[in-house]
């Protein structure tokens, strides 16, 4: 029987190095599957959704990103900047879509 080997081999002890251990878990598996960017794109869709839920409103999840995304950009290593790149795009993209949203439609 041929071993099946999906995705990095995953050291139980990664889980009792610390409180940021899980991310740095979550970031291999999904750093090494589809890039920085994606990574970005799937956590930066997950919050704005969830604030929206939480808000039922556009203003709240457009401001958390764009205040957040400056801070992540210079505490993230080099590798991983992109993640902070892709915030400040969605947090622009949903800011003017927002403005058009309250003021023109």
């Amino acid at each position: 029987m041929i071993p099946l080997e999906i995705g990095p081999e995953l050291d139980p002890q990664v889980f009792a190095e610390g409180p940021g251990a899980w991310l740095e878990l979550v970031l291999e598996i999904y750093g090494g599957f589809a890039g920085e960017a994606v990574v970005g794109l799937l956590l930066g869709v997950g919050l704005m959704v969830a604030l929206y839920v939480h808000s039922g409103d556009m203003a709240l999840p457009t401001v958390v990103l764009l205040l957040i995304s400056p801070v992540l950009y210079g505490v993230l290593p080099g590798d991983y900047q992109q993640i902070a790149v892709v915030f400040i795009i969605l947090g622009g993209v949903s800011a003017t879509f927002t403005l058009l949203w309250r003021y023109v439609v």
